[in-house]
């Protein structure tokens, strides 16, 4: 493990090695949900067409069990690869276990269609204000003092425009990465997306972070359109059942309007 981080990952010859820009808000020893997420879109994105015939219009990840800092291996297969669709899955490896998992939905792009892109709700554009509006106060529990990780909260710019930690829903912020997720690498917009919209499962939680743990066993995102940029959108919210099983979802947005939706299933539980 890198402990000082200019990336998320660094590459060990097929290895990837999380950094401490990776960390995330559980335990010390393991990793963000984000850089998991932005790893597997990264995988995704390399078993695609290389002409721009298709695009991700829906990337699923399966967070099976924590990931440890360290050394990780990634691998895909093409399950389907027809004339409208490719649907690809990719598996992130500690060692010889499976520790996580994606399964990437190509669609063929068509010709242009004109449309009215800002007609319905989803096409309104960025949810109050752009990235840059003033951000209000309270990101999280960072700026809380609730904890202090070296982590991925380090590694982004967060600016919420809705919402105080801990109050829950409504809940908007804007976020773009400070690091690339790999070293020597260009992060493309869908790694960004897809690291980024792993706070839509703590973006509008109303639990005491002291108190409760609330990790996300999944990501699911749809996408209308490729995003573009660096900047995120997420305009969230989040349910809990009195049974301890809990879901977030939230639109995304980039400075150009709706990009999609992402929904994650949460598991909560009492802190040790």
């Amino acid at each position: 493990m890198t402990d000082r981080p200019d990336a998320m990952f660094v590459t060990d010859g097929e290895l990837l090695v999380p950094t401490l820009a990776a960390q995330g808000p559980w335990d010390p020893t393991t990793a963000h949900g984000g850089p998991i997420a932005g790893l597997l879109a990264r995988e995704v994105e390399s078993a695609g067409p290389s002409d721009g015939t298709m695009r991700v219009a829906r990337l699923t990840c399966d967070l099976f069990r924590p990931v440890p800092l360290q050394p990780l291996r990634l691998t895909h297969t093409n399950v389907r690869d027809g004339r409208q669709i490719r649907v690809v899955d990719a598996s992130l490896w500690w060692d010889e276990r499976l520790v996580a998992r994606a399964t990437g939905l190509f669609v063929r792009v068509g010709q242009s269609i004109e449309t009215d892109t800002a007609r319905g709700a989803e096409g309104a554009g960025p949810p109050i204000g752009g990235p840059d509006t003033e951000a209000s106060a309270g990101l999280g529990p960072v700026d809380s003092g609730v904890f202090d990780p070296p982590g991925l909260f380090h590694a982004v710019e967060l600016k919420r425009i809705v919402g105080q930690h801990g109050d829950g829903s409504p809940a908007v912020a804007w976020g773009r990465l400070t690091l690339p997720m790999v070293a020597g690498e260009e992060t493309s917009p869908l790694q960004a997306l897809a690291c980024l919209g792993d706070f839509t499962s703590g973006m509008a939680s109303y639990l005491d972070f002291r108190a409760y743990v609330s990790p996300n066993a999944d990501l699911s995102y749809h996408l209308v359109r490729p995003p573009i940029g660096g900047w995120v959108g997420i305009d969230a919210a989040t349910v809990i059942g009195d049974d301890g099983v809990g879901q977030s979802r939230s639109r995304l947005f980039d400075e150009r309007g709706y990009v999609g939706l992402c929904a994650t299933t949460l598991v909560v539980s009492p802190r040790p």
